[in-house]
């Protein structure tokens, strides 16, 4: 049916009803941006070949999906789309958790083309408070390996060094929201052999106060917002 719709510029459609022809034909519409829009009424379905969503790249390098997770009392995870153009990944759910396997997914498959990172909503879940349990070092992996990101919207627990890694490191990141009372006032980071001594103490020292955090990330050019 798509090919009926000559100048139609965005999709919004289940992953259950997008098969390989479908993305297939994407390739030869005016269609700019697809959203897979997801929700606890979603029926399971197979993915898309990682095939089949390379070669629809190839006949329409500038078309973008969209990965949307949506629903307050869901607690499905996104279904993802291997190689897909993935620009914006929302989850706009309550019980949502930003898991390490998950984030080192993203930055595999989606690096290259990720604009927007967000989770939206107060959540209702408990967050680890280690270092190791929590998401900072895959955080930083995937804000450094996506060149085109610009907008990062988290809720999970963070340090406030982990603020200033990113914000340091990640030249086009414009905007930057975090929840005040998830971000923990800490330097839990060990000693990198890529630091000069000079960074490391900036990092300890920067990291010790929530003023003196803002005020270093504002210097990159970053907006940062503070949720509850």
């Amino acid at each position: 049916m798509l090919d009926f719709f000559f100048n139609l510029q965005m999709l919004v459609i289940s992953p259950s009803h997008i098969d390989e022809d479908v993305v297939n034909l994407l390739g030869f519409t005016k269609i700019k941006t697809v959203v897979l829009y997801q929700d606890e009424y979603t029926c399971y379905c197979r993915r898309v070949s990682s095939r089949v969503w390379l070669d629809m790249r190839s006949n329409a390098p500038d078309l973008k999906v969209e990965l949307v997770l949506t629903g307050a009392a869901t607690k499905l995870e996104l279904l993802w789309q291997e190689r897909a153009p993935v620009s914006r990944i929302l989850y706009n759910t309550k019980y949502s958790l930003m898991k390490n396997e998950t984030v080192l997914f993203i930055s595999e498959q989606y690096s290259k083309t990720l604009e927007v990172y967000s989770y939206q909503m107060l959540p209702r879940v408990c967050f680890p408070k280690p270092f190791v349990e929590r998401s900072d070092a895959s955080l930083v992996l995937l804000a450094r390996n996506a060149p085109l990101l610009h907008t990062l919207v988290i809720r999970e627990r963070i340090s406030t060094a982990t603020l200033l890694i990113i914000s340091s490191t990640v030249k086009n990141l414009k905007y930057f929201c975090v929840r005040r009372n998830a971000v923990i006032l800490r330097c839990d980071w060990p000693p990198n052999p890529m630091w000069t001594p000079n960074f490391y103490n900036w990092l300890k020292e920067s990291s010790k106060s929530y003023e003196i955090t803002e005020r270093e990330i504002s210097k990159y050019g970053k907006i940062v917002e503070n949720a509850v």
